[in-house]
């Protein structure tokens, strides 16, 4: 889980940074904090192995705060693909990059609340394995959860960055409609099938989106500023 997640991470981080040309670039911190990636990889990799949650929270986080300033609509469970490729295409990504940000639900966990609804409302398009649907039943017994505490893996490693989840949506063991939805259908099903088979590949597409979700309106110069102390504007 650390190793591959936090080379990915690291690999990413470093065009976050805003310069005073009102652009992106590498060495923001080249000379006022030059061992910055080192660094970051040190402690991110601390956390990881403290808290075996945080990963996927790193990645929410990030994700929501880009999407946020992008675009008002967080995508949810229920998302149409349509919709879906709509908002990951605003921020200039393939079809192919689009698919591969889903593949972030590879880490952390589902709540009973977002799929009871798939579970016992029926689709008879949706193909999900009987097995699975026998066991997301178990683990979420009723229609309306009584509480928002309950909740079962994404995938079957969701400590683990790897391309299990799109190997998971091949064998009909998607949590999410949407999950289901890419597996299924004839414009994103050879996306899933080549990331399921190519874990390298997946990994390369996954930055490269990453990037672009990560610049996309990021305010710089007098829009913005860098801060002395994340948790407050300076």
């Amino acid at each position: 889980m650390g190793t591959s997640f936090v080379l990915l991470v690291v690999t990413i981080m470093g065009i976050f940074i805003r310069t005073h040309e009102a652009q992106l670039a590498y060495d923001y911190y080249k000379f006022s904090c030059p061992f910055v990636e080192s660094t970051v990889r040190t402690e991110m990799l601390k956390i990881f192995l403290s808290d075996i949650s945080s990963p996927a929270a790193f990645v929410r986080l990030l994700f929501h705060d880009c999407q946020v300033q992008a675009d008002a609509n967080i995508p949810g469970p229920g998302i149409s693909l349509n919709k879906l490729l709509h908002i990951f295409t605003s921020h200039g990504m393939t079809i192919e990059e689009s698919v591969s940000m889903l593949g972030a639900h590879t880490l952390g966990v589902g709540h009973c609340l977002n799929i009871a609804s798939r579970l016992y409302d029926g689709n008879p398009d949706d193909q999900m394995n009987l097995g699975f649907e026998a066991h997301l039943k178990w683990k979420c017994p009723t229609r309306v959860p009584l509480t928002n505490l309950t909740f079962v893996p994404i995938d079957s490693t969701p400590i683990a960055f790897d391309n299990q989840y799109f190997k998971d949506l091949l064998m009909g063991k998607a949590l999410f409609g949407i999950d289901s939805t890419i597996a299924r259908d004839p414009l994103t099903n050879p996306i899933v099938t080549r990331f399921a088979t190519d874990q390298d590949y997946f990994f390369k597409v996954f930055s490269s989106a990453f990037v672009k979700l990560s610049s996309t309106k990021v305010l710089t110069a007098k829009e913005g500023e860098v801060r002395r102390q994340c948790y407050r504007r300076n």
